[in-house]
């Protein structure tokens, strides 16, 4: 399976002088102009995980333990994002190539964000035979596969992965893991937790439904209201009856794409055919999405419902942007508007909210970020992002002012591709440094958990002079001087990168651990205005973000 990227080169020079002292950040339009196109091939990403695998039990046959170990770190057993770790059959980690600072670390008790052992379920699949499994790792979806060897009379796991960044991967993983929790829980435990809004089985736009074979829904994760409708005579918006035919496919096959329509967008839905053990009887457990969803989508909304607030006021605006399936919405991409005190307008995921003061209400994170909707509107509208149902969420936002009265309108989307994901950190990252300053953005981009680090995709910042100042969660490079660096093919890819970013933004292409990188890189200049004390530096950077191809 191929993903399809748009790239996008440099704007022309005679704007980059503004480019450099204007760090607001807004994607497409600032950033990214004439688009060209590339193509991450997720089965050779998936064929060289699990070559690397059989390529190191092999280096095993013939080299002492130590020596294993040892190599499995070196660039011999690394291919881009792809590298070894090996752990014992008690869960602590003997190698990794690509953080040193688990090593030796027991993770046999560990829980990724959706509550899964992965490490009991790598040591599981080694002890059946090997295999893939699917985690979370820097809040992203992982697929790794793992195979189990021996050596001085004890066993071992091996196992090498990569991440996806593909929605119909995150839609498989979801429902693998549903099946997976129905299996073990039975039917009403299932239904119970696929239909709370925050659950496990909740990330993003993406959720889990479950139907019985006459069409009666007993679990969705989105829409609580469905729980218990017979839905077999549901269309959709080309009178497709695709409940019918979800259950005529799994009448005949264990599992199956659906293609249908809803509010005008196109879905994708993935489907299995499960069986509680004490009943017997048969369900459909499914999740969709819609592949259509992009940034300018969201965008071109927001400006729509602008000028309808703009030519028919707040009252009518609240009734006609308030529902997720009207002419203002698109999919599940609805629009929200707050006033400049916090109070809601209108809101179409959330009608409950209309009427009431949010101002100080918080997101998974912690953020207010309501608070961070207004102020991004005061500044002249933009791009950021918060946590919401269990994912990055992020959201276009403009002000409208009408009567002498200001308002912030938004829609946002969950995005999931690789180019899509490295667009917005790079807003985000430039959001972070205006509201809080350069210091404290600085070392929000080296959290684990936090909104910068996402799989391989990671925010990353040097000086002028070379000097290391946030770099994922590797916090040993942080003020190592990187200037003279070479990739693999002798190029100083970080001179590189600074040299492209003093003339204000750009992309560099260079090679690391074998494998075609490509990096986006943008100036900060010291801020001319005070935050708060010491929370800026005092010199320019610069910041980037950069994925293997």
């Amino acid at each position: 399976m191929k993903i399809k990227f748009l790239l996008f080169s440099i704007l022309p020079i005679q704007l980059f002088a503004s480019a450099i002292t204007d760090q607001t950040n807004e994607p497409n339009s600032q950033f990214f102009l004439n688009k060209t196109e590339i193509e991450i091939d997720l089965e050779l990403k998936k064929k060289q995980a699990k070559d690397l695998v059989l390529k190191a039990i092999e280096f095993t046959k013939s080299h002492s333990f130590d020596k294993c170990m040892e190599q499995f770190r070196t660039q011999e057993f690394i291919k881009g994002d792809t590298y070894i770790a090996v752990g014992d059959m008690n869960g602590r980690i003997i190698t990794h190539g690509n953080n040193n600072e688990i090593i030796w670390k027991d993770f046999y008790n560990v829980q990724d964000a959706e509550g899964n052992y992965f490490i009991r379920d790598a040591i599981n699949t080694a002890e059946l035979g090997g295999g893939w499994i699917t985690y979370e790792w820097f809040n992203v979806t992982k697929k790794s596969y793992v195979q189990k060897f021996e050596k001085n009379g004890d066993s071992y796991f091996i196992l090498a992965g990569y991440y996806p960044h593909s929605k119909k991967d995150a839609v498989i993983t979801l429902v693998t893991q549903g099946v997976k929790y129905f299996n073990a829980n039975g039917k009403t435990k299932t239904q119970n937790l696929i239909s709370y809004p925050l659950g496990r089985f909740v990330e993003g736009d993406l959720f889990l439904f479950l139907l019985d074979f006459n069409g009666v829904c007993w679990g969705n994760g989105k829409s609580i209201g469905l729980i218990g409708k017979n839905l077999i005579n549901e269309k959709d918006s080309n009178n497709k009856l695709y409940i019918q035919e979800f259950i005529q496919s799994l009448k005949v096959n264990k599992f199956d794409w659906i293609s249908y329509s809803i509010n005008e967008d196109p879905k994708e839905a993935f489907l299995v055919k499960i069986t509680d053990a004490q009943t017997k009887q048969d369900y459909i457990l499914g999740c969709e999405y819609s592949p259509d969803i992009k940034s300018d989508v969201v965008k071109n909304l927001v400006k729509k419902g602008i000028q309808f607030f703009k030519t028919h006021g707040p009252i009518e605006a609240s009734k006609n942007f308030s529902k997720e399936e009207s002419d203002y919405s698109h999919g599940y991409v609805t629009l929200f508007v707050f006033d400049f005190n916090g109070k809601c307008i209108a809101h179409g995921e959330e009608p409950s909210f209309v009427g009431k003061d949010m101002l100080d209400i918080k997101d998974q994170s912690g953020e207010k970020f309501v608070e961070k909707i207004i102020k991004k509107a005061k500044e002249n509208g933009g791009w950021l992002s918060y946590r919401w149902k269990n994912a990055n969420y992020f959201t276009y936002i403009e002000k409208i002012t009408l009567s002498n009265k200001n308002y912030a309108i938004g829609a946002g989307f969950f995005p999931i591709s690789k180019y899509e994901t490295s667009q917005l950190l790079i807003n985000s990252a430039v959001d972070a440094i205006n509201q809080n300053g350069s210091i404290a953005a600085l070392r929000d981009f080296t959290k684990d958990e936090g909104l910068f680090i996402r799989g391989d995709l990671f925010i990353f910042a040097y000086d002028l002079k070379g000097n290391c100042l946030a770099y994922r969660n590797e916090f040993s490079k942080i003020w190592q001087n990187f200037l003279e660096a070479k990739d693999d093919n002798g190029k100083n890819y970080v001179k590189e990168m600074i040299e492209e970013a003093t003339s204000g933004y750009g992309w560099t292409d260079y090679s690391i651990n074998n494998s075609p990188q490509r990096a986006f890189v943008k100036l900060i200049q010291p801020s001319t205005k005070k935050i708060k004390y010491d929370l800026d530096l005092d010199f320019p950077f610069i910041i980037g973000t950069v994925f293997y191809k």
